[in-house]
């Protein structure tokens, strides 16, 4: 669950992958910088989720987003694979607003709403 995440430094991304053994599903969004012209691709990475190897673990999803200053990576837990890999993306809405720059414009394809589904808090 949310609550057992695991924050990776940064270049475990490679080792991890290996360890899991999935290809993670990817989504190039752009980040517009305040004030200027530039405009940087940001990936993000959510994998295909793996049973846990620790003992009475369940279910994990590797997630990671690069093209920041600082790569950010996370291993997701849920019950099932569905929970693990959702969860990874609720993740994905939650965190991106804490990495970007202040200011900074967020799209996928042209649009604010990056596709990841919405929040699951309540209303």
């Amino acid at each position: 669950m949310l609550g057992e995440l695991q924050q990776r430094p940064c270049g475990m991304y490679q080792k991890m992958q290996k360890m899991i053994g999935t290809l993670p599903l990817a989504r190039k969004l752009q980040l517009a910088l305040s004030g200027s012209a530039e405009v940087r691709e940001i990936v993000v990475h959510v994998g295909l989720p793996e049973r846990d190897p620790l003992p009475g673990g369940d279910f994990r999803a590797l997630v990671e987003i690069t093209g920041l200053d600082e790569p950010y990576t996370a291993l997701i837990h849920g019950v099932d694979e569905l929970q693990a890999f959702l969860s990874g993306c609720w993740l994905v809405t939650e965190i991106l607003p804490a990495l970007v720059p202040t200011g900074a414009r967020l799209t996928w394809l042209g649009d604010e709403n990056l596709g990841f589904g919405t929040s699951f808090r309540a209303s």
